[in-house]
């Protein structure tokens, strides 16, 4: 006599795809920490210094948090109306914030204290940051004005009000305190020298600009506005570049990371989108819960925050490397491994080509196959419906329905069920049976329950309604299935006129993105 073999639930599980080396250097970050705000994250960012921590702003403040314990370290609340664009000096010690105040304000990071308010403006003020200096402001506000601020003054060194619309984006040089760019809801991307007071470039973005930042030398302007992204040569006159559609819906805001080697692109899709900077090509995704507004990274990528229009802040830390190569291990206790296994619970759901099971569902998984072994098939049928009920795993249920097929013990697997039970039988088909992997089995299943119950479906109640969504849900499949053969005859005609009729051979194809040659200065 063979030896027995037990139930082997991966035969419905899909393979798991390779990891690319962009893939391995993201899964060096922990496991994503989900803060909770009480508006939309309107800016992120990371103080470029040790510990990095990372102010985030949203409602009537500012908060600074521990990227370590994820507590608040500092909160700026002087501020009567909604708080916009945080932002750290490059030393970490100061941070300045706009508002629908129409006012720019200065606070010290260690007292909290407001230091000055540089009054100018006539409408909100969405984006401020510290000039490369440090002894200057740059602004960007909804009067259609950008205006460059003497801190020590508090005056206005050069105001510019040449776009026609809201000025929501702006960034300034990295290696010239002359030099400051912005972006406007008039498709303008435009960098102004404040030793002329005039305006050095006008660039046509195309669509109205939400972010703009300059790549680590200073020669590229990157903006972004719709679904595209332009790279511009600030060096060439504004030549454009580049431009790549990344994202299928807008793009909110962008950062540079690895040390410029990386750039970010955050959208109302729901994605974070990596591009290499060296060649422009898609490098990695990273997907999130909400459609994201903020990014804030550290150029090594030490901290990553991540904001979402429904007050979600998304925090994560890089594992760092010891001298062997080899990443630390990190010791929790049974608490903090609860505590951490619920939170990847909430907020990492697994994805389909997973396969993991507790103690308690192996202890399942080896009551089935004991009760296979003894042929008692009908238990063995019950618990592994128990299994699905609790853990929603229908691998296991489908195994089993294919080796009770095989046994020929399926219809003693189903005889003797009250109304209850065949009625979360048939719910489980109806649910299930539009896999193409699970539909063989449940249709021989589907047939074999009504060959045995028949007409006494009729006498019981929950029994006739869950067979009757199980109707439904069969028709719909035969109509999708009509459509997709239509479909399917339509594509199959286009491909044979098209090979019919050849390309001419000057026509050209329209791509969504187009590259051209790309300078070394990346």
């Amino acid at each position: 006599m063979g030896t027995f073999k037990p139930l082997n639930t991966k035969v419905f599980t899909k393979a798991e795809p390779e990891l690319s080396d962009e893939a391995i250097y993201w899964k060096k970050f922990t496991a994503p920490a989900i803060l909770k705000d009480f508006g939309p994250i309107d800016y992120i960012d990371v103080n470029p210094n040790d510990p990095y921590h990372f102010a985030v702003t949203c409602s009537v403040r500012v908060q600074i948090f521990n990227p370590v314990t994820k507590a608040v370290y500092k909160s700026l609340t002087r501020f009567k109306e909604t708080a916009y664009g945080g932002k750290f000096r490059h030393d970490g010690k100061l941070i300045c914030a706009g508002g629908d105040e129409a006012e720019v304000k200065l606070f010290d990071v260690g007292s909290k204290n407001l230091l000055r308010i540089f009054k100018g403006h006539d409408g909100p003020v969405h984006r401020c940051f510290f000039c490369i200096n440090n002894s200057q402001l740059f602004s960007c506000s909804d009067d259609k004005s950008a205006a460059v601020w003497d801190i020590a003054s508090e005056k206005i060194v050069a105001q510019y009000r040449d776009h026609t619309d809201y000025v929501r984006a702006g960034a300034v040089s990295p290696v010239s305190a002359d030099i400051v760019v912005s972006g406007s809801y008039d498709k303008k991307v435009m960098m102004f020298d404040t030793r002329t007071n005039e305006v050095a470039l006008t660039l046509d973005h195309g669509a109205p600009v939400e972010s703009v930042i300059f790549n680590k030398t200073g020669s590229i302007i990157i903006s972004a506005g719709g679904t595209d992204i332009c790279f511009w040569d600030a060096l060439a006159g504004g030549k454009l570049l580049s431009r790549i559609t990344p994202h299928h819906k807008t793009i909110t805001c962008l950062a540079m990371a690895s040390d410029g080697l990386r750039l970010l692109s955050g959208g109302l899709d729901k994605r974070v989108r990596v591009t290499d900077m060296t060649d422009l090509q898609p490098a990695h995704v990273l997907n999130y819960p909400s459609p994201i507004l903020s990014i804030g990274i550290e150029s090594n990528d030490k901290v990553l925050a991540v904001g979402m229009v429904d007050g979600l802040v998304s925090v994560s830390r890089k594992i760092e490397e010891d001298g062997k190569g080899k990443t630390p291990r990190i010791r929790y206790t049974l608490r903090e491994w609860r505590k951490r296994e619920q939170k990847l619970r909430e907020f990492e759901p697994l994805q389909e080509a997973d396969t993991t099971f507790t103690e308690k569902e192996r202890q399942m998984m080896s009551n089935i196959d004991r009760y296979l072994r003894s042929y008692r098939y009908s238990k063995a049928l019950d618990v592994a419906m128990a299994m699905y009920n609790t853990k929603r795993k229908a691998e296991s249920v489908v195994t089993l329905l294919q080796e009770l097929i095989r046994r020929k013990g399926l219809a003693t697997a189903l005889a003797g069920k009250d109304d209850h039970e065949i009625a979360k039988i048939l719910k489980f088909f109806s649910k299930h049976i539009g896999n193409f992997e699970y539909m063989p089995t449940l249709i021989d299943a589907t047939n074999t329950l009504i060959d045995i119950y028949g007409e006494e479906i009729n006498d019981m109640p929950m029994a006739l309604d869950a067979c009757n969504n199980l109707l439904s849900t069969i028709h719909d499949e035969e109509q999708l299935t009509v459509k997709l053969l239509e479909l399917q005859g339509a594509m199959e005609m286009l491909k044979i006129a098209s090979d019919s009729h050849k390309l001419a051979p000057n026509s050209k194809n329209d791509y969504s993105v187009t590259t051209e040659e790309f300078p070394s200065t990346l």
